[in-house]
């Protein structure tokens, strides 16, 4: 306790201090986070080493329970006070770093004091501190309050949700003591598991936004109409499908073609699109259908673990309707934020608590876990990351379980073995794209394609009262308890291997994968990477009930009711949206009389009827007068251009996959597509839209706004091609679209 407090007033310090000089910034962001992992936490942990260390000698692990508790009391306050400020109108940055400075003498105080305590005098003073844990824990409520949205803060939702706790705080101290029989456990938890996938997965996303009832749904202070909404779920799985279309037609990916989320995922999706039809309706129900499998296996990850049922149900079940179905829109609609993203590192984590429930089978699930991780060394950056700090995760715990002497052996073994995995992988890439394509993996663009979406959409994690900061420290506290765990309690941690172990591999999955919302800090995006934490604080609670750890009673309803209470919040957020959602998911539309249309549902939403649509105006103009599958020259909106390459299953002419990515790396993309229209004979045909090439369209077009206008990749691409061929039009369709032929100019 007494790290962390040190720990959460540096950063109370260090970031208000940031704010009020520099303001928020993407490159604030990322320096705080930054300089948490690396700075604060290992200066907090050698901080707290010393002084728990002054204290115990002077009087014994009393004194330092006793300066602990009233060290996280005081600056539970200064937090409250400084919450108090910014609602009356305040800096709580300016009142922060005064209440902290004030907060950082007093410790000093009292760390002087204490070293003078006998033995005595430190036990009278930790019987003292026992009586505030109720001032602690009635603080620390308080300031879980204070990171809550407004929304949140209405008496009838908080009493509810405080009786929702006590009545499952009740139920669970209730089940400890009672028995029950073996196959009743385990029909609970593929009940559960199968409840989570038809939960999870959606059938409708891609289709929602086209129903005339659909919301508009304001979040952060923005209007999404359920135009927007299509619109930019459209665009985002562009990014996806344009790149996919071109592999499907043979050109190779790092040769031809470039992501920006990733290569191997890629390979994995090409592979699903042998099978099923090209499209964002099919890519949707994938999307969903692997997110569900994610939260499936974080579900196994506390079961085999050795969380209860009575906790893990209701804790999966706060995950499934406060972080999927209360997000706005859904991994369906955006699978980079679902388990394309995030679903390798949850497979390492459950591998790793396999090994350690499953003694004679841990070489080969730690080779499977080797294995995986080379695997998304070529997914995708992202993925990479995070599963690669899972990976570090496992093998820094499974090292400081083994013999003093062989712990930095085993753990070089495991890096080892681990970069070799990842060399392998890349090898097998290349080589495969040498032997494929004639031509070695070009990372540039990709790389440039990194680069660029580093700097992040929103600025929010360093602001004040941003609930992602409560999350941040839900797995930086977990990963300094659980280095506590293991240096004073070493036999414990060996003989709750399982359950330590399900704690380290998700701690490090949670700080790794906190990462992504620090670049992307909408308040949306927390949701996606919330998941970690949630199963983190389960797994202490879990821990803390232990009958080994023998905590007291007291202290184990405590904790069991803190967390039903914060599943019962989660779930109350985001119960409005789940509300609204609810026909979409799979286990709505198979209950019979209810939804009872899955059989509908998904050979609808497998063949992705137009999202936008002119598409298939577009496309008949293309069938009209270019063979089947030859490849068009194509400059029209982005969205559109996307969607009617792909319904025509054709390509473009020009190295321009999604107009909208390939704009994001112009010193990439530019040269290749000059190059590209140098090479166009004469008489090529080109699809556009009337007003792009500046002709009146009769009748008027749809009337153009921001989303609806070409790129400046397309501009350009539009200059060169003017500059090269006159235009001359073939035909026209009603909604303003034409096809004219690239004629030489005279003399040329």
């Amino acid at each position: 306790m007494l790290v962390l407090c040190l720990l959460v007033g540096s950063f109370a310090l260090v970031s208000s201090a940031v704010v009020l000089a520099v303001g928020t910034s993407d490159q604030a962001d990322w320096a705080l986070f930054l300089f948490t992992l690396v700075v604060l936490v290992p200066g907090a942990l050698a901080a707290g080493r010393r002084i728990a260390r002054t204290l115990e000698a002077a009087g014994g692990p009393a004194a330092v329970s006793a300066v602990a508790v009233r060290a996280a009391i005081g600056l539970l306050a200064v937090v409250l006070a400084a919450r108090a400020a910014r609602a009356l109108g305040s800096s709580s940055s300016a009142v922060l770093v005064v209440l902290i400075a004030l907060w950082g003498g007093a410790l000093a105080v009292a760390v002087r004091r204490g070293s003078r305590w006998g033995r005595s005098e430190a036990v009278l003073a930790d019987r003292d501190a026992a009586r505030t844990w109720l001032v602690l824990v009635a603080l620390a409520c308080l300031s879980v309050i204070a990171f809550l949205s407004p929304a949140l803060l209405q008496p009838v939702k908080l009493g509810i949700s405080l009786a929702v706790a006590a009545a499952l705080t009740v139920l669970h101290d209730h089940s400890r003591r009672s028995r029950h029989r073996r196959w009743m456990g385990r029909l609970v938890d593929a009940g559960a598991v199968a409840l989570v996938v038809l939960t999870v997965t959606d059938v409708s996303a891609y289709l929602e936004y086209l129903r005339p009832d659909a919301k508009t749904v304001v979040l952060d202070g923005l209007a999404y109409t359920p135009d927007l909404l299509g619109y930019v779920q459209r665009a985002h799985q562009g990014f996806w499908l344009a790149p996919l279309n071109d592999m499907l037609h043979g050109r190779a990916l790092l040769v031809d073609v470039s992501a920006q989320y990733g290569v191997g995922v890629f390979y994995f999706l090409a592979g699903f699109f042998q099978i099923a039809p090209l499209g964002y309706g099919a890519l949707s129900l994938l999307a969903g259908f692997v997110t569900s499998l994610q939260y499936a296996t974080a579900y196994g990850v506390m079961r085999l673990g050795g969380c209860p049922r009575t906790i893990a149900v209701p804790a999966i079940t706060a995950a499934v309707i406060g972080l999927v179905l209360g997000s706005l829109g859904s991994p369906a609609d955006f699978p980079s934020t679902g388990g394309l993203r995030f679903g390798l590192a949850w497979l390492v984590a459950a591998l790793a608590v396999l090994g350690t429930r499953w003694p004679r089978s841990r070489r080969s699930l730690q080779g499977a876990a080797v294995a995986l991780v080379g695997l998304a060394s070529v997914w995708s950056v992202e993925t990479f990351a995070v599963v690669a700090a899972t990976f570090i995760a496992v093998a820094a715990f499974e090292a400081a379980t083994q013999e003093r002497g062989h712990r930095a052996r085993y753990f070089g073994r495991s890096m080892i073995a681990a970069v070799c995995s990842c060399f392998f992988a890349h090898l097998v890439l290349a080589v495969g794209t040498r032997a494929f394509a004639g031509s070695w993996p070009d990372w540039s663009m990709y790389l440039a394609f990194v680069r660029s979406y580093a700097g992040g959409l929103y600025i929010l994690a360093v602001r004040p009262w941003s609930p992602g900061l409560p999350v941040l420290f839900v797995h930086v506290a977990s990963a300094i308890a659980l280095a506590a765990l293991l240096a004073r309690r070493h036999r414990l941690a060996l003989e709750r291997r399982t359950l330590v172990s399900a704690i380290a591999v998700t701690s490090g999955l949670g700080v790794a994968s906190f990462a992504y919302f620090v670049g992307h800090s909408h308040p949306n995006t927390l949701l996606y990477v919330s998941l970690p934490a949630v199963v983190e604080v389960c797994l202490w609670v879990s821990l803390v009930g232990d009958r080994l750890l023998q905590a007291p009673r007291a202290t184990r309803l405590v904790a069991t009711a803190g967390a039903l209470w914060l599943a019962a919040l989660l779930v109350i957020s985001g119960w409005p949206d789940a509300i609204d959602k609810w026909r979409r998911t799979a286990l709505d539309q198979a209950i019979p009389g209810h939804g009872g249309r899955l059989r509908e549902a998904v050979p609808k939403l497998w063949r992705s009827p137009p999202g936008d649509a002119r598409a298939p105006e577009a496309q008949a103009l293309l069938d009209r007068h270019l063979a089947k599958g030859e490849p068009a020259l194509v400059i029209m909106e982005p969205a559109l251009s996307v969607e009617t390459l792909v319904r025509s299953e054709r390509v473009n002419v020009l190295p321009i996959g999604d107009p909208e990515q390939d704009n994001v790396v112009p010193h990439e993309s530019y040269p290749k597509v000059r190059r590209a229209i140098d090479g166009l004979p004469p008489g090529t045909l080109m699809l556009a839209q009337l007003r792009a090439l500046g002709a009146p369209a009769k009748p008027p077009a749809v009337r153009p706004d921001s989303r609806r206008k070409l790129v400046r990749l397309q501009k350009v691409a539009l200059d060169r091609i003017r500059a090269r061929f006159r235009l001359e039009e073939v035909d026209r369709s009603p909604r303003g679209f034409a096809v004219v032929r690239l004629a030489a100019r005279r003399g040329e």
